[in-house]
């Protein structure tokens, strides 16, 4: 059934298919009882993503930027007069972790794009602010490269990408929350690390570990402490900290059992969300 929908969204288009109904229909030739939608949908994303920065590379070349560089300046740029953030807001808003952004500003210093500056209140905070030289190199490359996204997604019409968008907001929000709250990980009070993998004999399972719990939250009104290994929320594997967020996102409201790996012992606590 799954693979019958596959084809018949690739006849919508004329009777194509792509090469991710080849895969879909492999699988359905060896395995026909697994569900192949996700995968149809997450192979898809991948392969269109990989296109995406291939393209916006290519155009932003001509402009001496890579995208990961015009999305550094666009995110200090629309952030208005004096266009400086703090160096952790901006790991925040791109989704990258603060030591993948201070390599990309440590290399935009070099080209002269970007500054680095302490705050003199607080040694601990490091502002990265424009340069006079990164204002005019987003302000030549932004309209090309605006015009260069609209060419990728020409292949949709107008009401196709009014659908499409929201869909992905939804996805995207699972994992992250919203940028006016926090995600669902921190809003239940926790912070974790990667457990990329099971530990020696005795050591637990894979998972992730808690780092920190904040005093009050629904995970510490649940009895979640620093150092458990939380495996599962609601019966979904927990393998990283997007996952994590992602099985709080899906379990809504209510009661919510979390698996947690604690001193070599398997446990599980509930909280109730309202």
């Amino acid at each position: 059934m799954e693979e019958r929908g596959e084809r018949a969204q690739g006849e919508a288009r004329g009777g194509e298919t792509d090469r991710v109904d080849d895969v879909l229909a492999s699988w359905s030739a060896g395995q026909p009882d697994l569900t192949t939608t996700p995968l149809a949908i997450i192979m898809r994303i991948n392969r269109l993503s990989a296109h995406f920065l291939a393209e916006m590379d290519a155009g932003l070349a001509q402009f001496g930027l890579t995208y990961p560089a015009f999305e550094l300046l666009a995110t200090l740029r629309r952030s208005g007069s004096p266009y400086r953030l703090p160096q952790r807001r901006i790991a925040d808003t791109l989704g990258l972790t603060p030591g993948t952004v201070s390599l990309r500003v440590k290399h935009m210093v070099s080209q002269g794009l970007v500054m680095v500056q302490p705050d003199p209140a607080d040694k601990r905070v490091t502002f990265v602010g424009l340069t006079d030289r990164g204002v005019r190199a987003f302000d030549a490359a932004a309209p090309a490269h605006l015009a260069g996204e609209e060419d990728l997604v020409r292949a949709l019409s107008a009401e196709e990408q009014a659908v499409l968008a929201p869909l992905l907001r939804t996805l995207l929000l699972s994992f992250e929350g919203s940028p006016t709250s926090l995600t669902p990980a921190l809003a239940a009070g926790l912070r974790v690390a990667t457990r990329s993998a099971p530990g020696p004999a005795g050591s637990g399972p894979a998972g992730v570990t808690v780092t920190a719990v904040t005093g009050g939250s629904l995970a510490a009104r649940a009895g979640i402490r620093r150092g458990d290994v939380i495996t599962a929320v609601a019966g979904r594997p927990v393998r990283s900290p997007a996952t994590l967020s992602n099985a709080i996102s899906l379990a809504g409201r209510g009661q919510v059992t979390v698996d947690v790996y604690r001193e070599g012992v398997p446990r599980q606590v509930t909280w109730t969300v309202r």
